[in-house]
C-alpha cells in the first residue's frame, strides 16, 4: 500500500476538524478507534506516518503523536521505535468520552476546569479547590471553545448553551460571598472616613442582593451602578464586581476609593460534586 493512499488519511481530513472545541488529537483517536471496530482497519495493519497525518490534517505532528499514544494505551495500536504503528486489537467501546479520557499516570491529581465571566476570579476558585482537595484545578476562558477532556465546573448555567456537547463533565456550582467580604469593605470604609457603599455590577445577582443586605447593618449606606464612572468622585466606597475589575487598568486598580468583590463557591454544593467525582482530601499539616 503506498503511504499516501492509505485509507484512513481521507476519512481524518473528512472527519477533523481543527476548529472545534473536542482537542484534535482525541478527535483523530476517535476517528482511528471507530475504524477499528468497523472492520475497515483491520488488526495487523500499519497506521500511516505521523508526520504523513499532521500534513493531511493540517495540524502538528505532536498532536498526531498524542493520539497515537492514547490509542497505545489502550492497547490497540503498538508503537514501535523506527518502524510504523501497528493496530493490535479492537479498542474499548467506552474509553472515549470526554468525561473518561484520563491521565496515563496512575497518581495524578484529578482534573478539573474552572469556568467564569471572570479569569482572575476562576484562578481565585481554582486555588481554593485545590487547597482543600487532591486536584488539579486549573481556570479557563469562559469564552474559549471547550477544554480538554475532565470535569469542567462553571458558576452560570449559561455555559452549557455554549458547550452542549460537553453536558455529561459540566456542573453548575453557584457563588457565595466570601465570608471577609463585610468586615473588609467595613474596614476600609472606616480607614477612608466613608460612609456610603456603591455597588458596581453589571446583573443583580444574589450576592449583591445580600450584600445590601448585609452592610446598612454594619452602619453604611448602599446603592448600586451599572458601570464605574470614568473619575472618582463623591460616591463613596466602589465594590467592583470581578467581570469589570478584569476590564480595569492597573492605575484603576490603585484608587482607594475602589475595590473588587469577592466570591467563594457555595460549600453545599461543591462538596456534593466532590463526592460525585471522588476528589480526595488533602492531608491537614501536622500541628506543630
Amino acid at each position: 500500500m503506498e503511504p499516501n493512499h492509505h485509507p484512513l488519511l481521507q476519512r481524518l481530513a473528512a472527519a477533523v476538524d481543527p476548529s472545534a472545541a473536542t482537542p484534535v488529537y482525541h478527535q483523530i483517536a476517535q476517528v482511528i478507534a471507530r475504524e477499528i471496530r468497523a472492520g475497515r482497519l483491520p488488526i495487523g495493519i500499519e497506521l500511516p506516518a505521523v508526520r504523513l497525518v499532521a500534513a493531511r490534517v493540517g495540524v502538528n505532528y505532536h498532536t498526531v503523536r498524542r493520539a497515537y499514544q492514547d490509542l497505545a494505551d489502550t492497547g490497540a495500536v503498538r508503537l514501535r521505535r523506527g518502524l510504523p504503528a501497528r493496530i493490535d486489537r479492537v479498542p474499548p467501546e467506552d474509553i472515549w468520552t470526554p468525561a473518561r479520557a484520563a491521565s496515563a499516570d496512575p497518581d495524578a491529581p484529578p482534573r478539573v476546569w474552572l469556568v467564569d465571566d471572570s479569569l482572575e476570579q476562576a484562578a481565585r476558585l481554582a486555588l481554593a479547590i485545590s487547597t482543600r482537595w487532591f486536584v488539579e484545578a486549573i481556570p479557563w476562558p469562559h469564552t474559549a471553545s471547550a477544554p480538554p477532556p475532565g470535569l469542567i465546573l462553571a458558576t452560570a448555567q449559561t455555559q452549557l448553551e455554549r458547550w452542549p456537547e460537553r453536558e455529561t463533565d459540566l456542573r453548575v456550582v453557584p457563588l457565595a460571598l466570601d465570608p471577609g467580604t463585610t468586615a473588609q469593605v467595613l474596614r476600609v470604609a472606616r480607614q477612608l472616613g466613608l460612609a456610603a457603599v456603591m455597588i458596581v455590577s453589571e446583573s443583580q445577582s444574589s450576592q449583591v442582593a445580600e450584600l445590601r443586605r448585609q452592610l446598612p447593618r454594619l452602619g453604611l449606606a448602599t446603592g448600586e451602578l451599572a458601570s464605574l464612572p470614568d473619575e472618582p468622585g463623591d460616591d463613596g466606597l466602589l465594590l467592583v464586581e470581578p467581570g469589570l475589575w478584569d476590564k480595569l487598568d492597573w492605575n484603576r486598580r490603585t484608587e482607594p476609593r475602589l475595590m473588587p468583590l469577592q466570591y467563594t463557591w457555595s460549600a453545599g454544593p461543591l462538596a456534593r460534586v466532590a463526592k460525585e467525582w471522588g476528589w480526595p482530601l488533602r492531608e491537614a499539616p501536622a500541628p506543630a
